[in-house]
């Protein structure tokens, strides 16, 4: 969704795990493995190798759990945006993204 493909926390290697922890206090989350370009993602300027700390305020969802909660939304995940925490990495930042709604167009085929 949004141009983004993410890998659990839980399945990243051992070491990564515990230097994220260690340094950054992060025990959680989605890694971006990468952005789709000319993505709402890639728009907004999330980079490959940031990590997704929460989504609409939830930290405890694996990837699973994250793709039944988007689906759950149903409906209104069409009409209302989807606020994520992310980590850059590189300059040791939290911020806060607001993904628009995901949105239906009629498209002739």
């Amino acid at each position: 969704m949004h141009g983004l493909l993410l890998k659990t926390f839980a399945l990243l290697n051992v070491a990564l795990q515990e230097e994220l922890c260690r340094d950054r206090g992060i025990d959680g989350g989605f890694m971006v493995h990468s952005v789709q370009d000319d993505s709402i993602a890639d728009s907004l300027g999330i980079l490959e190798g940031e990590v997704i700390v929460s989504v609409d305020e939830r930290t405890d969802l694996t990837l699973p759990q994250l793709k039944d909660y988007l689906i759950s939304l149903g409906w209104a995940c069409l009409n209302n945006s989807t606020s994520m925490e992310d980590y850059d990495l590189i300059s040791e930042r939290k911020r806060s993204i607001t993904l628009p709604p995901v949105g239906l167009y009629d498209v002739d085929v």
